[in-house]
């Protein structure tokens, strides 16, 4: 009986020093700083432009001429199915694609905004945004409700 309740405390002292190990080892390499999950500035993100759907047909309705859709999902997502005149820029593939899009648009007078969207649960997209606006495209513009949202409300898809 004396050797159980021994094993008993011993037991309940090495949970106690475990977890006091755990909680020391947690507050040593917690980062205390708030992680910066943005590309741009503060100061910047005020003329980084997120619009949701009604914004966004809106513009494809006023000027659909002057507005370029960019899907930035992978390819093989853009196949199955889009926004209808999205082009596809698969950023996992293409490196140079944040230039290209820059030098084919900015000098355009014809393009008022480009829209670039994709799955809402994957900020690849709105990363790809934020780095045309740091490279000087100041027309660009995030659908951040994503594709998902454009097909939940019954709007037309391209195949």
């Amino acid at each position: 009986m004396h050797s159980t309740k021994t094993s008993l405390i011993n037991l309940s002292l090495y949970i106690s020093k475990a977890v006091l190990l755990g909680i020391a080892i947690f507050l040593f390499t917690w980062d205390f700083e708030p992680r910066k999950i943005s590309l741009i500035t503060e100061k910047e993100i005020a003329h980084f432009q997120k619009i949701d759907l009604v914004i966004m047909l809106s513009e494809i309705t006023k000027n659909p001429d002057g507005v370029v859709i960019i899907d930035a999902r992978l390819a093989d997502y853009y196949k199955q199915g889009r926004i209808p005149m999205a082009i596809s820029i698969d950023v996992s593939k293409d490196g140079k694609s944040v230039e290209t899009v820059v030098q084919a648009y900015n000098s355009n007078p014809e393009v008022k905004y480009v829209i670039v969207y994709g799955n809402r649960s994957d900020p690849t997209a709105e990363l790809f945004a934020m780095q045309l606006f740091e490279a000087g495209l100041d027309k660009v513009q995030f659908f951040y409700p994503g594709f998902e949202q454009w097909c939940v409300c019954g709007l037309p898809i391209t195949k």
